[in-house]
């Protein structure tokens, strides 16, 4: 069995750092580095008189009369006040997220009276010279709002402001005329603040605003879209609130993300389009959050770096800028080669930074938390690259497609989280990096405890701690956590807790019970969502599983649809979206890596189709995979003693239950799985017949290919066929079996230790395929094979290594009689030109195999002399 996919997982529900020993704490159990000094607080620099008095520093209020429905004031205050005293040239006001995390330092709770020596200390850290506190009355029907400001250094009022309003009326009007008399005592002349023109003018949509920031700070993604949702309710043309509910969707609904009309998307342009009046810093938020919506990472980038260097203490901008790092695809030049501009190192340390300045965000432990586990896990989401900036997110998914233009890196963990080329996996000895992603594991289970240590009432931390549970093995604490999770309340529909207690039961082996619970999510269309189906890509590889061994077919069939539908959702454009889909359901041959089905497993599926196999073969959808699946299960069972023999007597009961094609597609890939398959194979009647008929049809088709002539030059090397295209060219025909290709060219060049092999193949038959004819262009399409392998060759010219190279493919040219291969990647073409190769050995495969005799190396090929230019 291939791996056809990595798992996709989200840690803890989260949307959107570094050790050098081999500990995963430091010695006062913290996560690491270890050994941070104490710092001495620095005294600050008092400014100027006239600049202390545009330097604002808006403390919460006072509820005096501790009426209920004034005490979202407390701290709405702060907000309002710094939204009306904030968009005026000139002025700036300490932003709540670093507001409150110098309260919480200084020991004060908001809304209580704060004594002169504490204001001085948090003016000193936050900048904030002219302070403002203010008392909120509701007596008579009416709420008056009183603010007095005071020079902090001198402690001298500098000017007192009231104004009031009816108990049901716009509190805003009241901050509107405090902000103008505090403006004015800093010699501002303005006509108005117009607090609620700068954001909404119900109130009713800011109070659901400011709830919604709050419910999204502690990682309730559900409760902040609803908060979202009633702001733009009661205020259509409110830009903050479209702004965050585009954030909050994109949480909620991962899958959409790929599509360029996604909810997420439209809110994002909606609030752009509606920021016109939005202070500067506000309007730059919500640009760099459109930005990145519509694959625009460049502008986004900028965006943000641009508000971190005018304010390197700005949490909203480095928060935006730690999702940007974690995904930024944009290749860049490195010492090594290329790398996507995006850094996991680089988003641990801001999120570090985020959580130092405002400690309650402390979701970005989680972060943290995950940025580790993706590094300690096998198969972990691969680190996309492209190496050019697309120009939208269709522009961006079709880059995807093109081989010459993507790159793929693994999360590895050493004394940095760094980036590699998954190509580069195989030359780490599989101890060091099991050790690597021991280690990794281990802070990320640091970080995560630190979580759950200053949040735990919430259920977010306690999600991702059960992730981190399992990855370790620690399968009954995981549960347990879960079940804490859930009587906490989870807040984020992409974490969903009976498909993770389904994953850890299968993973504990605990399958009576697992069973029970996946036929509760299958009856329940779980995995007809998308956003379910993509984030818990492993606990539907296990439900397959279990409805392939039990032989629940019909939900397998419903299941593989369902997969196909979010490979539809994420590429429209993919050309077998459904042989895609089944990929990603089998998992991987490889018990140690994800989703991790046992060996044992493997072997009870193989022997419950066996035993059942004309059922199964007659099954709607499920059944016209059998040819792979059995094959792929015999490996994956017992890959050291393949256990060809038992699928060639089910591919004998096959035939003669009528259903020769399918018995013989079924014995074909079995030998390529296993080669000594051929000669017990030949001993039936049906195989020999299908083996000949297959081998018409090769014969056929390589007579049409004659190598003509390889040349290199500076430029470009050129691989060029002589073609018989007098006749349309034929494929997908009923005499291939399922899942082998049809045409196939390779050029292989040797010179000193290297080798490289250039390859160019049309897609193999797929399930449903009907017979198709037409050009050699026709056939291969965009996404045809078309790609340079590269290998060092040992002391018996045997290459070893081999690997794709990244970023390299080739290109296709018709002409008549003509069909070339042509390379143009520089690096390539120099180490060519360097080493020199006499020679280019041309292969056409597939080709004809004598029936009942045992592979035992390459189709034939010929020889071309390489002419340098």
């Amino acid at each position: 069995m291939r791996p056809m996919s990595a798992r996709l997982f989200a840690i803890g529900g989260l949307s959107l750092v570094a050790a050098t020993t081999s500990y995963a704490q430091c010695a006062d159990g913290t996560p690491p580095p270890c050994g941070a000094r104490t710092v001495a607080r620095a005294v600050a620099t008092v400014p100027p008189a006239a600049q202390r008095a545009r330097r604002y520093l808006v403390l919460p209020f006072r509820n005096v009369t501790r009426q209920t429905d004034q005490e979202w004031l407390v701290e709405g205050s702060t907000t309002m006040l710094s939204d009306a005293l904030g968009r005026w040239q000139g002025i700036t006001v300490v932003p709540d997220d670093r507001l409150y995390p110098a309260l919480k330092r200084a020991g004060i709770s908001p809304g209580s009276v704060v004594e002169p020596g504490r204001v001085r200390r948090i003016s000193e850290e936050t900048g904030g010279w002219t302070a403002i506190s203010g008392e909120v009355l509701s007596t008579g029907g009416r709420v008056r709002v009183t603010a007095r400001a005071w020079d902090v250094p001198t402690n001298t009022e500098l000017v007192r402001a009231s104004s009031e309003v009816a108990a049901s009326g716009d509190v805003r009007v009241a901050f509107d005329s405090v902000g103008l008399s505090l403006l004015r005592a800093a010699g501002l002349d303005v006509a108005s603040a117009d607090l609620a023109g700068t954001t909404t003018r119900s109130l009713d949509a800011y109070r659901a605003y400011l709830r919604g920031i709050v419910h999204e700070r502690r990682g309730e993604v559900s409760l902040a879209i609803n908060a979202f949702n009633d702001a733009i309710r009661a205020d259509s043309m409110f830009a903050l609130g479209w702004a965050r509910l585009a954030q909050a969707q994109s949480s909620a609904e991962p899958a959409a993300s790929f599509n360029p009309n996604n909810k997420g998307a439209l809110y994002a342009a909606r609030a752009v389009a509606l920021s016109a009046s939005l202070p500067v810093r506000q309007r730059q938020l919500v640009a760099a959050t459109d930005a990145m919506f519509r694959a625009q990472f460049s502008d986004a980038r900028k965006a943000l770096e641009g508000l971190i260097a005018s304010d390197s203490n700005d949490v909203e901008a480095l928060t935006h800028l730690v999702g940007l790092e974690m995904f930024d695809p944009i290749l860049v030049p490195v010492r090594n080669g290329m790398r996507p501009r995006g850094s996991p190192m680089r988003a641990a340390r801001l999120a570090k930074r985020v959580v130092e300045i405002d400690p309650s965000r402390n979701q970005m432990y989680g972060v943290l938390a995950s940025l580790y586990a993706q590094a300690g896990v096998t198969n972990g989401t691969p680190a996309i690259g492209v190496d050019r900036a697309p120009a939208s997110m269709p522009d961006l998914m079709q880059s995807l497609q093109q081989r010459e233009s993507m790159r793929i890196y693994m999360s590895v963990y050493s004394d940095t989280i760094a980036l590699i080329p998954v190509e580069s996996l195989s030359f780490i000895p599989k101890d060091s990096l099991l050790a690597s992603r021991k280690r990794s594991r281990s802070v990320s289970r640091a970080w995560g405890d630190r979580w759950l240590a200053t949040a735990g009432t919430a259920s977010a931390p306690s999600q991702l701690m059960a992730e981190l549970y399992t990855l370790d093995g620690e399968y009954d604490s995981a549960l347990r956590i879960v079940t804490r999770a859930e009587s906490l309340g989870v807040q984020n529909p992409s974490w969903v807790a009976p498909a993770r207690r389904l994953y850890i039961l299968f993973k504990k082996g605990d399958l009576a019970v697992a069973s029970r619970l996946a036929d509760s999510l299958t009856k329940a269309s779980f995995f007809a969502n998308p956003n379910n189906s993509l984030i818990n890509g492993d606990v539907a590889a296990w439900v397959f599983a279990l409805q392939l061994l039990e032989r629940r077919l019909p939900e397998a069939a419903a299941l593989l649809d369902q997969t196909a539908a979010l490979i539809r959702a994420i590429n429209p454009q993919h050309p077998s979206p459904v042989s895609q889909a089944f990929g990603r359901l089998m998992g991987n041959e490889d018990p140690d890596d994800e989703p991790g089905i046992p060996r044992a497993f493997r072997g009870r599926q193989l022997d419950s189709i066996l035993a059942h196999v004309v059922e199964f073969r007659s099954a709607a959808k499920i059944g016209a995979w059998t040819p792979m699946i059995l094959p792929l299960l015999a490996e994956a069972a017992s890959p050291k003693a393949i256990r060809s023999a038992d699928v060639l007597k089910a591919a004998d009961v096959l035939a003669n239950a009528g259903q020769r094609s399918a018995a013989f597609e079924l014995a074909s890939n079995m030998i390529r799985s296993d080669s000594s398959a051929a000669v017990p194979a030949a001993t039936f009647e049906w195989f020999r017949a299908g083996a000949e008929a297959l081998n018409a049809t090769r014969t056929a088709r390589g007579s049409r290919f004659k190598p003509a002539t390889a040349t290199i030059s500076a430029d470009r090397a050129v691989f060029e066929w002589a073609v018989d295209d007098a006749s349309p060219f034929t494929w997908r025909l009923a005499e291939t079996p399922l899942g082998q290709g049809e045409y196939r060219w390779e050029i292989r060049m040797s010179g000193a230790n290297r080798q490289h092999r250039l390859v160019v193949g049309a897609l193999g038959k797929q399930v449903g395929d009907a017979p198709a004819s037409g050009t050699l262009e026709q056939l291969l399409l965009r996404t045809a094979t078309r790609v340079v392998f590269a290998g060092t060759l040992d002391a018996k010219g045997v290459a070893t290594d081999t690997t794709a190279l990244q970023g390299v493919a080739v290109r296709t040219e018709f002409a008549a009689g003509v069909f070339r291969v042509i390379l143009t990647d520089k690096a390539v073409l120099e180490e060519l030109r360097r080493k020199r190769p006499a020679d280019a050995l041309f292969f056409f495969t597939p080709c004809v195999r004598p029936v009942g005799v045992i592979n035992r190396g390459d189709c034939p090929s010929t020889r071309m002399s390489i002419v340098y230019h």
